[in-house]
């Protein structure tokens, strides 16, 4: 898997398009807008930049959700001062299993 993503600022929060049709967001809990966002605007990204807001990413406690709006398979998390959805391409139907192996997966590369 290739370990770059594109990454642009959805509003308050970041916006990852990862390969293999995963994607992922990144917000501040409290709703105000992360400054660090702002310097990977439209760039290609790595695991080590999502690792600046996701810490300690391999010990997050996921929570899968159900009755996303989404047609593809979507887990939840919060790391510290950060809340993060992953998620498989709208219109995917990939499972929820596929999209947790996915982001392993571009984490690690």
């Amino acid at each position: 898997m290739s370990r770059w993503g594109m990454a642009r600022l959805d509003g308050s929060g970041l916006e990852i398009q990862c390969p293999q049709r995963l994607w992922m967001d990144i917000r501040r809990l409290d709703g105000r807008v992360e400054p660090g966002f702002a310097r990977l605007d439209g760039k290609e990204i790595t695991a080590r930049d999502i690792g600046l807001f996701l810490q300690d990413w391999r010990a997050l406690a996921w929570t899968r959700m159900e009755n996303s709006d989404l047609s593809s398979g979507q887990w939840m998390a919060q790391a510290g001062d950060y809340r993060t959805n992953i998620y498989g391409d709208p219109g995917s139907s990939m499972w929820h299993e596929e999209v947790m192996d996915l982001y392993r997966r571009f984490m690690d590369a």
